[in-house]
């Protein structure tokens, strides 16, 4: 169990630390809790959710100051706090993907055993810090799993940039 998404955060930085030198591109991965059933919804609400989204996504670009970096050629880790089905880090794997990295490497807290394999089979390299046999929820494994808000992140982002300045 971990403490909060810090405590899981440090655990992994010290499981990558071969990567120290290599200058990773590391990506996080956003709000993920995409619903497996998109088969079961309507065509007409399946184009406003994604309009909704892709405007979210524009809005939060913005926000965030995110800059496009090229991950071409570049060792690119990919980091989120857990995964339940993996459906959302697989499409943010896949899309890195077509954009050549050198390598691709996913950094979690906790996923499901299933879900590993799907994520093995995307990546070069899957560091997960548990792997339970019982899941139901990410968030069962943090004792704060509190909502991230865009205020946390811009203060996290304002804090790296004011450090690396």
């Amino acid at each position: 169990m971990f403490q909060d998404r810090a405590d899981a955060a440090h655990q992994l930085a010290i499981r990558l630390a071969h990567l120290r030198g290599q200058r990773p591109l590391i990506l996080a991965v956003p709000r993920g809790a995409v619903p497996d059933v998109a088969a079961h919804l309507d065509a007409q609400y399946l184009a406003e959710e994604t309009a909704r989204q892709q405007a979210l996504i524009t809005r939060r670009r913005a926000l965030y100051g995110a800059a496009r970096i090229d991950p071409a050629g570049r060792l690119v880790v990919m980091v989120d706090d857990g995964v339940a089905t993996g459906a959302t880090l697989i499409a943010a794997l896949e899309a890195t993907r077509a954009r050549q990295p050198a390598r691709l490497l996913v950094a979690i807290g906790v996923a499901p055993p299933d879900a590993l394999v799907r994520l093995r089979a995307r990546a070069d390299e899957v560091v997960c810090l548990q792997v339970p046999e019982n899941f139901s929820a990410v968030g069962q494994f943090y004792r704060d799993f509190g909502p991230v808000t865009d205020d946390d992140v811009t203060a996290l982002l304002g804090a790296w940039r004011a450090g690396s300045a």
